[in-house]
């Protein structure tokens, strides 16, 4: 294998010179033919290689298990000029499940074509979709112009979600219960054995992700603790994180046991559950997942998932030892009158009553707190019932956490930024639904298309073209010199002072703003925090 590894970035190079629209490659799993691009307002060549299959299939005696590697490609070569198949899903679920498979633990790699003796900084993403959901292959993480504008190689990967990636199965031993994670720890691997086939330079890959995808980051993060030599060098997250929680949710157990009993899998064994689950088509599993009703949450397991609170042992230097960079939006909690099919205009006590006992698991006493909390956030900000209860899960969940995060890791003497996004534009809205703007905000997943450069460009003003520029710079700006400049503003201090705002001054550049201003109300939830031993997602 030694020559593959030495001459594989030139074998790259002269295919995307004598074949521009066959870019080849040579991994350990044998030779790659990928597919070239570039964007319309560009020279730059990008390379993709699409599809990549990582590991085994995990179908039949494989499902619920951890993933096997790929060691050879079924043919000579593997024609990369394709998505793969979607992991199966539970909430984006379509009706049509052609797109979707157990076969399915792909990656992507997107590289500048250009000839260079010089290794490139890697961006491996990780999606989110609250453990049940996510697909990288979609144009929304498609890396051309990560590519194209800022010189790196960027890696997009699918892993296992809801039942398929988080069993719960009890036959199963702690250390194996989340193949979802290790799936991407795999991947991971993978990067790092041949991510120099494509000009990447392993020593410098940044993990980054958004939503679960960036709580599935700070769990690398949180595990990958000296002596453990972590594969990354750095972690980026957008709006989530798991080192600290507010929330309980940790329904995996009983949804297992529900779903076994639905598919008639019952024994008095829990390894022969297990056998008959493995058995059973996965379309009938898939149907009973996307009914809703069923809840999929890893288990903490100590390798790929820690106990809650962690901050105390950040702070101590018990993670992997990297820079962080890490942001929120400033509404992301109006999201919920979507989950929650809530009338905003006419939001009212009662149902926000039912949300918080849905949230505190109907402890009185909380549910009393926030009652108390949301009123006094009606009167001080002069909000809505609905978007003051908005903005108060939205402190809870994402922007706090946030700041504790970024000051855990500056206090354990490393390097870390923070970012708060709060604008919205008139062409960018939640599922496709243009009803959601503007009165949804800078809502959960609104900065993702400006940090891909993926927005929608139809209708596009130039402050949102600008803006985003301005977004990719800084998290580009992070994946190449995370140790040093950063995303181009000062760090964050052990006081947890150091915010840059995208989008408050309704321009194109960064603001840094006064970190008080916004996390006023973080000590209220401290109660919560000490008390919640599990990620949200």
């Amino acid at each position: 294998m030694r020559p593959a590894v030495y001459f594989a970035p030139f074998l790259l190079c002269v295919a995307a010179a004598s074949y521009p629209r066959r870019p080849t490659a040579v991994v350990d799993a044998g030779t790659i033919v990928g597919v070239t691009t570039s964007l319309p307002s560009s020279t730059v060549t990008v390379n993709k290689f699409l599809g990549i299959p990582y590991a085994e299939p995990p179908v039949g005696s494989r499902r619920f298990l951890p993933p096997t590697p790929l060691t050879r490609f079924k043919k000579r070569s593997f024609n990369a000029n394709q998505w793969g198949k979607s992991c199966h899903q539970r909430n984006e679920a379509e009706s049509d499940v052609s797109n979707e498979s157990e076969d399915c633990l792909f990656l992507n790699v997107y590289t500048p074509a250009a000839c260079s003796k010089k290794k490139l900084p890697v961006l491996f993403w990780i999606y989110g979709g609250n453990l049940q959901d996510g697909n990288s292959g979609r144009k929304a993480f498609d890396g051309t112009s990560f590519a194209t504008n800022h010189d790196i190689v960027v890696v997009t990967i699918n892993y296992r979600v809801n039942v398929f990636g988080f069993p719960s199965s009890p036959a199963l031993p702690l250390t194996k219960s989340n193949p979802g994670f290790l799936d991407q720890r795999l991947a991971l691997e993978w990067v790092q054995k041949n991510i120099h086939a494509f000009n990447g330079d392993p020593k410098k890959v940044t993990i980054g992700g958004e939503s679960s995808g960036a709580s599935s980051v700070d769990r690398l993060v949180d595990t990958f603790a000296p002596p453990l030599i972590p594969p990354f060098r750095a972690a980026s997250l957008s709006s989530g994180q798991a080192s600290v929680s507010g929330i309980v949710r940790d329904q995996g157990p009983s949804s297992w046991v529900a779903l076994v009993s639905t598919l008639g899998c019952n024994s008095t064994s829990s390894k022969a559950e297990l056998a008959c689950m493995q058995a059973v088509d996965a379309l009938d599993i898939r149907t009973v997942v996307t009914s809703g009703e069923l809840d999929w949450t890893p288990v903490t397991d100590g390798v790929t998932q820690v106990e809650l609170p962690y901050l105390s042992s950040r702070i101590a230097g018990n993670a992997a030892q990297v820079p962080v960079y890490i942001g929120t939006s400033a509404q992301e909690g109006t999201t919920l009158a979507r989950s929650y099919n809530l009338d905003i205009p006419n939001f009212t006590d009662e149902q926000m009553t039912y949300l918080l006992n849905t949230f505190t698991g109907s402890n009185e006493t909380l549910v009393g707190l926030f009652s108390n909390l949301v009123h006094s956030i009606v009167e001080t900000d002069g909000l809505s019932l609905f978007y003051a209860a908005a903005q108060s899960y939205t402190e809870l969940v994402y922007q706090c956490p946030a700041k504790l995060v970024a000051q855990a890791t500056a206090q354990s003497g490393l390097p870390a930024w923070r970012y708060y996004h709060n604008i919205s534009f008139p062409n960018i809205y939640l599922n496709d639904d243009p009803n959601t703007y503007p009165k949804f905000g800078s809502f959960h997943t609104a900065d993702h298309g400006l940090i891909w450069g993926n927005y929608p460009t139809e209708n596009a003003t130039l402050v949102e073209v600008g803006l985003s520029k301005t977004i990719q710079a800084a998290w580009a700006g992070f994946v190449k010199d995370p140790w040093g400049e950063g995303p181009g503003w000062d760090r964050v201090d052990e006081n947890g002072s150091g915010l840059a705002c995208f989008g408050c001054d309704g321009g194109t550049g960064v603001t840094l703003i006064d970190e008080p201003q916004v996390d006023v109300r973080c000590p209220y939830y401290d109660l919560l925090y000490k008390s919640t031993k599990t990620p949200l997602f």
